[in-house]
């Protein structure tokens, strides 16, 4: 089945730039309450929510719980579950189901559960479970009626991609216009006004386990962190405009230009917020600790190195363009051996491989996140420099 991977690039520069919606906004999109109709291979490009468990992203619109079609493909019965391995050709994926849970289509329900080779319609949560994505099967209900059903699934999620998933989602005008009388009132916006009702429900719109002011903990913790990286990637930019390729901590507490203090002041005032302290408690040290986490997001996002050597510890900056240009040299160099092999043109070259291999021919990248390679290529394959020959696995366009 065809796959909307290329597209996902975009949910990748909404991601730098941003333009994920808040949690409190969620409930305004329309996408955020449907079990959304999607390709099996796209599930394993969704962007997890920094700020709420169990949302991911798709683009731009929030969604928890998905359908999918395809063929069972193996069949794993345990003592208290089964999982039905789905695959519709552009991935595969495991759908649990308990069998306590009482359904249509169980594995030990009333009627006989899915078999090897029956194509079925899977409705689910998205859990991944240790690394690995997974489905909690609400429903598995077989399709055996309609030779046409795959087929006529993959027309509508084209559809759906170019009418609504691939049009980023914005709040409402009414609703922005509320928020905007809320602040202009001084009643300390939308957050603060409905904290407390949004800190009583989960994701699910079941109330959260800990009560409603453990969810507003925690949702003070990801403002915080979230504004903390959001000031590292102002910190990121303004020294790649000034063409600084390293720099040491004492440049990072020294720089300042107009745009990054009006993000430090953003970013104070959240910390302050979070903490529950004045601004005038604001000390020195709790600056250098806000700008440490600031350098520590960078590294996690692969934007900077480490760099230690007799001059002391300082951070390189990762620039797209350069380490666009290591990984094609990747592809380029696991292309040619493919060739050699007589394998040219099958199956690509992983995206594990491509990780590995940068960071065998590049030792400074070793703590590079996968996620920014796969972003990276992503990027490269809007560019026509490579192709994703299948989920995940690439070649250079040459070949060379």
């Amino acid at each position: 089945a065809p796959s909307c991977s290329r597209s996902l690039a975009g949910s990748e520069r909404a991601r730098e730039a941003n333009a994920f919606p808040a949690p409190l906004s969620f409930g305004h999109d329309r996408v955020f309450w449907c079990f959304v109709r999607l390709f099996i291979g796209d599930l394993f490009r969704l962007e997890r929510s920094p700020d709420v468990a169990d949302v991911f992203f798709y683009h731009t619109h929030p969604i928890v719980h998905v359908e999918v079609i395809g063929i069972v493909v193996k069949v794993d019965e345990r003592k208290l579950f089964t999982i039905f391995t789905v695959d519709d050709g552009s991935g595969c994926v495991g759908c649990l189901r308990w069998h306590t849970d009482n359904d249509d289509v169980g594995a030990r329900g009333p009627h006989p559960p899915p078999q090897l080779g029956q194509c079925v319609n899977v409705l689910g949560r998205i859990a991944p479970f240790r690394g690995v994505m997974q489905l909690k099967a609400d429903r598995i209900a077989p399709r055996d009626d309609d030779p046409n059903a795959e087929c006529l699934r993959w027309l509508e999620i084209y559809h759906l991609f170019r009418a609504v998933y691939q049009k980023p989602f914005v709040v409402p005008p009414s609703v922005q216009r509320a928020r905007k009388r809320s602040r202009d009132a001084g009643e300390g916006g939308p957050e603060e006004d409905a904290a407390a009702a949004a800190a009583a429900m989960g994701a699910d719109g079941r109330p959260a386990g800990n009560g409603a002011g453990g969810l507003v903990k925690r949702r003070s913790q990801g403002d915080e962190a979230a504004a903390i990286a959001r000031l590292g990637e102002a910190v990121w930019e303004d020294f790649a405009s000034q063409g600084v390729a390293e720099f040491q901590y004492k440049q990072v507490l020294e720089l300042r230009t107009p745009a990054l203090e009006e993000v430090w002041a953003a970013t104070l005032r959240v910390v302050v917020h979070s903490r529950g302290i004045e601004e005038s408690q604001v000390s020195s040290a709790l600056r250098e600790d806000v700008m440490r986490r600031a350098v520590v997001a960078l590294i996690k996002q692969g934007r900077v190195v480490e760099v230690e050597d007799v001059v002391g510890l300082r951070w390189r900056l990762v620039l797209d363009q350069d380490l666009a240009c290591a990984l094609l040299e990747v592809l380029q160099r696991a292309a040619r051996e493919l060739c050699a092999d007589g394998k040219a043109g099958e199956g690509g070259v992983s995206l594990s491989s491509v990780v590995e291999g940068v960071k065998a021919m590049h030792p400074v990248l070793q703590c590079l996140p996968r996620e920014r390679v796969r972003v990276c290529l992503g990027t490269l394959c809007e560019q026509s420099a490579i192709y994703e020959v299948a989920p995940c696995r690439y070649l250079p366009l040459d070949g060379t």
